[in-house]
Order: structure tokens, then C-alpha cells, then sequence
């Protein structure tokens, strides 16, 4: 999994639809989905490069999204 490398973050769970997080906590306010290869340009490493290009070009590019979210002070109870 490309995001764990790139955020060195620990994967233990998934979810198919990102948004029902926010349904879970309103606080959540989903900003961005973007796969774990975009960019993959910028690296500056061409053998790297030319691998995140391989898997940019494959339709499990898509597998790996990195989603991310904006959290809210917490809303004044009516």
C-alpha cells in the first residue's frame, strides 16, 4: 500500500465509501480524495519515478486514495 509508505501512517482498517464518515462524526467535513500515486512526477528519483508511473497507468491506481478531511470545533448545542 503506497499511502502507508508515503505517510509511514498504520493501516489496520478500510472503508468503501469515504463519505459515511462524516456521518459518523459531524465534526468531519470531507475535503479531497486523491490517489496515492498522484503526483508522482515531483519524485525526483527516475527508477521510483517510472514505477509510480506503471502503477498510475493501472486501473488499481485507485486502490490506494488518500482522503482527507477537515475537523470542526464542536457544534453549540441548541
Amino acid at each position: 500500500m503506497l499511502s502507508k509508505a508515503f505517510t509511514k501512517g498504520i493501516i489496520k482498517w478500510g472503508i468503501r465509501t469515504v463519505r459515511d464518515l462524516e456521518t459518523w462524526n459531524p465534526r468531519l467535513r470531507f475535503l479531497e480524495r486523491t490517489p496515492a500515486v498522484a503526483g508522482y512526477q515531483k519524485v525526483p528519483s527516475t527508477p521510483v519515478r517510472f514505477i509510480y508511473q506503471l502503477v498510475a497507468a493501472l486501473p488499481i491506481s485507485t486502490y490506494d486514495m488518500l482522503n482527507r478531511f477537515e475537523h470542526s470545533a464542536a457544534h453549540a448545542m441548541d
